[in-house]
């Protein structure tokens, strides 16, 4: 009795310890998903959780997966923003230098949260990696291809707008002094717009943490062309003059 005891202690002992340190670094995925509480995580006051699902029924491949409140569990690609803002002078555009994997250049954006518009996450995204606020937004274009993320299947919206609140001048002296970068970004990077242009050349693809990010910009920037707010091919052959 005394082992029978014992060996259920151990085991309960080992489902506690698993479900309260496993985390999603771990490569058991299966158990992080299955440990952590998603009560706080509300969709029409109801908590969204995870379950073990058969996500793809021709390879019969199981994977845990975020279920709505109506029981239905998708593992689809997770949406995203990603935001190209021109500075005051109209001259350049902000970038960060990430401070986590893949490390390098990337435009400012992450993941919508529940409960909100993507308009409102970018907003939320921007003032957290950089402490600045947005205005003029425009919607450049939806980016599905599942393999632009190296780290999990998304989607993201880019969004076009101009940085509010602050001038040139005070702008550059905080990037200067490091004091605007936050969340997942080490510092706030400021590029002309004369180089944004070219970073779909081959020499920038090294520089940033993810290569979609490049066509990101490019296709933001030929936007702000449409806007009026730049002229792309004038800039475009300004910049590979000056390379």
């Amino acid at each position: 009795l005394s082992f029978i005891l014992l060996s259920l202690t151990l085991n309960l002992y080992f489902i506690f310890f698993r479900a309260v340190t496993v985390s999603y670094d771990s490569p058991d995925h299966r158990n992080a998903a299955q440990s952590i509480s998603y009560a706080s995580c509300l969709f029409q006051n109801k908590p969204m959780i995870m379950k073990e699902v058969e996500w793809d029924k021709l390879q019969h491949t199981h994977s845990v997966c975020l279920c709505g409140v109506d029981n239905f569990c998708r593992c689809g690609p997770s949406p995203a923003t990603d935001i190209i803002a021109f500075t005051p002078d109209m001259n350049h555009i902000l970038l960060v230098d990430r401070n986590a994997k893949p490390y390098g250049w990337g435009t400012v954006g992450g993941f919508v949260e529940v409960g909100e518009q993507i308009e409102d996450a970018a907003r939320r995204e921007f003032k957290e990696e950089t402490h600045l606020e947005l205005s003029d937004m425009h919607q450049v274009h939806t980016y599905s291809n599942p393999h632009q993320d190296p780290r999990r299947p998304s989607m993201s919206t880019v969004l076009l707008a101009q940085i509010k609140g602050i001038d040139q001048t005070s702008l550059e002296q905080k990037i200067k002094s490091h004091t605007l970068a936050g969340d997942d970004a080490k510092s706030v990077v400021m590029i002309s717009v004369r180089e944004a242009v070219i970073v779909d050349q081959q020499k920038y693809k090294s520089r940033f943490a993810f290569d979609a990010h490049r066509t990101f910009i490019i296709d933001a920037l030929k936007e702000a062309d449409a806007l009026g707010w730049i002229d792309f091919e004038a800039l475009k052959q300004s910049g590979q003059r000056s390379r």
